[in-house]
């Protein structure tokens, strides 16, 4: 028969999911945090747009931020340290998100919420 040799390896993206051998869903909730951030900033200009409303805004965040934060969010393998991380790192992006849509939800603590509902 063939042998086909597979590599041992730490970690590896699958369907945009970081399955590692720790274990842990931590570098997979960091990564979505951090791509719902960046999402978040390249919408900048909207943002500080006057021409679109706060409603609108928020309809934007939620279409196109808010799924980026959560995809594979129902996978994630939560521990209590995890839970303390949720808490937004920048109190500054909150504000300024706040400020620009009048919603207070920003990309952290979409997350936070979501997966504390799960966890009960």
């Amino acid at each position: 028969m063939n042998r086909i040799n597979i590599e041992d390896v730490e970690e590896f993206t699958y369907l945009g999911t970081t399955v590692s051998t720790k274990g842990g869903g931590t570098e997979d909730i960091s990564a979505r945090l951090n791509k719902g951030r960046q999402t978040f900033r390249r919408l900048n200009k909207t943002w500080n747009s006057s021409v679109y409303s706060k409603r609108t805004k928020i309809k934007l965040f939620n279409a196109l931020v808010q799924p980026v934060v959560l995809f594979g969010s129902q996978t994630w393998k939560m521990t209590e340290g995890d839970n303390k991380k949720k808490t937004c790192s920048n109190p500054s992006a909150s504000a300024g998100f706040t400020r620009y849509t009048g919603h207070t939800s920003s990309p952290t603590t979409i997350a936070k919420k979501r997966t504390d509902t799960e966890m009960k």
